[in-house]
Order: structure tokens, then C-alpha cells, then sequence
């Protein structure tokens, strides 16, 4: 199933491989702290099995850098609660991501996915022909999301679909000076207890911001 699948493990490092084809996910790193995924390439494209994803993640403090992901059928990267295991303190950092969730299931799948992430820092990376989202945080707080770069989001505006999103209990995260293509839906607020976030764009960004949580900041940088 899995190219390459970790798990349990301290201080473990992934780098400079190529997966392809893969029946499930790309990498998987689980139960795992301060793992380092890095320089790898995974293309999904050819798979047999249409899930997984191309790099998951449910550890602490792991860093996946400079990766590059292509056709995925679900996100690019996720980072998962897994069982029970609180993903935090992790960094997504300068990734390329193209063509990710090819598979329409009706779910959002894009290029990179928080979900029940805490403490994380997503920045740099290239998100270029996600299906739904570019990047989405679902009941993640105090995540920071900047300076990255998300361009030809296919569905962005339908429906609970954003370039970057924040949904379901997604508290007091930091979305900083993202650039973005949208010409309808840049940044997505969505359901229950999404608040106290901090939302600042270029000014140059055209698409919407559509902000529904309490307490939000705003603005433009």
C-alpha cells in the first residue's frame, strides 16, 4: 500500500526518494517525533488504488520540506489526528504540490489538509491544480499559514470550497501574506466555533474573503 510508512519511531529521516504509483500513501509517518521528510519526489499518477495520499503525517514536531508532490487522489499532504495521536509542532516548508486530489468524491480534497493539528507552521509551499482546497485547517488551532503560493484552485468557489480555508472549531490561527489567483473564493470561514483567527492578505488579492467567525482580524499587508 504505502511507498514508504513509518511508524513509532524517534528522530527518523526520509530523504531523496522517489515513490510512484503507490496503492495508498505516497509516505506515511505515524506515531513518529521529529521526523524529517524531505527532497522526496511521489507521483500518484498510474495508481490502481484511487485513495491515499501524497505524504501523510501523524506525529510531533516532524518536518516535511522541499518535497515534490504530482496527481495525488486525495490532499497532497495530510496531517492527521490519528487514533487518538495529536498531531502538533509540525512544518510543511517549501513543498511543490501539483495536480492533488484528482479523485471528485464529493469530499474536499486539495493541497494540503490540517486535520485536528495544533502549533504547526505551513509555509512556502506551491500549490498549483488542487480540485477543492489549496490548503485547509479543520478543528486546528494556533497553526500559521504563510507565504505560500496557491494557483489554479479548480472548485474554489463552490460551495464550502476556498483557496485557504478554515473550518469547524479552527481557533486563533495566523493566515499571513498568502499569495493567491482566486477570482472568487481566496479565504473561506466555515461552521461552528471558527474564531479569534488572524487573516492578512496582499493587496492585490481579488477574490473574496469571506470571513463568518467572532473575533477575527482582518486586513491587508
Amino acid at each position: 500500500l504505502d511507498g514508504i510508512h513509518v511508524r513509532g519511531n524517534q528522530n527518523p529521516c526520509i530523504r531523496d526518494n522517489s515513490v510512484k504509483a503507490t496503492n495508498d500513501d505516497g509516505i506515511a509517518s505515524i506515531f513518529s517525533v521529529n521526523n524529517l521528510i524531505v527532497n522526496n519526489s511521489v507521483n500518484r499518477e498510474g495508481t490502481v488504488n484511487l485513495a491515499g495520499n501524497g505524504i501523510y503525517v501523524a506525529d510531533k514536531g516532524t518536518v516535511v520540506e522541499g518535497n515534490y508532490i504530482e496527481s495525488t487522489p486525495l490532499n497532497g499532504i495530510t496531517v492527521d489526528d490519528h487514533e487518538g495521536y495529536q498531531a502538533s509542532s509540525l512544518k510543511l516548508l517549501n513543498n511543490t504540490i501539483k495536480n492533488a486530489g484528482v479523485v471528485d468524491k464529493g469530499i474536499h480534497y486539495g493541497g494540503i489538509l490540517l486535520n485536528f493539528a495544533y502549533d504547526s507552521i505551513v509555509y512556502g509551499n506551491i500549490i498549483d491544480g488542487s480540485l477543492y482546497d489549496g490548503i485547509r485547517v479543520y478543528n486546528g488551532s494556533r497553526n500559521t499559514i504563510s507565504s505560500n503560493t496557491i494557483i489554479n484552485s479548480h472548485r474554489a468557489q463552490q460551495g464550502w470550497s476556498g483557496d485557504i480555508v478554515l473550518e469547524y472549531q479552527s481557533t486563533y490561527n495566523s493566515i499571513l501574506d498568502n499569495m493567491v489567483d482566486s477570482e472568487t473564493c481566496a479565504f473561506k470561514e466555515i461552521g461552528w466555533g471558527v474564531d479569534y483567527n488572524t487573516v492578512h492578505f496582499h493587496e492585490s488579492i481579488s477574490g473574496e474573503i469571506d470571513v463568518e467567525g467572532a473575533f477575527t482580524t482582518v486586513g491587508l499587508v
